[in-house]
């Protein structure tokens, strides 16, 4: 059974509510940070894909591509309000980003994701060194 149209005025009010709670998470984050001398200057968002949901066939893949740019568009929004930057980086290209952004060579980025990987301890996952290298773009911009 194909899923039924969202009626509009329900999808606004979820909306607003996923910006309300991101708005929360981010500024509760940014305050945690301060109260222990910290801030938080940038929110780096490392995604897997960014899909074209008009082009997805299959509606429960498409519903969750619209899960998926809806949680970062809050997110993403969240940031903004509280005047943090905030960027989205495909996984797959957040290495030759970091490495033009950084002006660093590549095998010297490996290096120092994998000295990271040292300090945070096994396992050190890829998804953990994506993240690492968005902390580290987040940074610099």
């Amino acid at each position: 059974m194909p899923f039924a149209p969202a009626a509009p005025k329900a999808v606004a009010r979820g909306r607003k509510a996923a910006e309300r709670v991101a708005l929360a998470v981010v500024k509760g984050l940014a305050d945690e940070l301060a109260a222990s001398g910290h801030k938080l200057s940038g929110v780096a968002l490392v995604v897997a894909s960014n899909p074209n949901p008009q082009r997805l066939g299959n509606e429960h893949i498409r519903a969750h591509a619209l899960e998926g740019i809806l949680f970062r568009e809050v997110l993403e929004a969240g940031a903004k309000a509280c005047r943090i930057p905030a960027c989205t980086i495909l996984e797959r290209e957040a290495h030759a980003r970091a490495t033009a952004a950084l002006r660093r060579p590549a095998a010297e980025l490996s290096r120092a994701v994998a000295r990271f990987g040292g300090q945070v301890g096994s396992p050190w996952r890829a998804w953990e060194k994506s993240a690492a290298l968005g902390a580290w773009l987040a940074l610099a911009v």
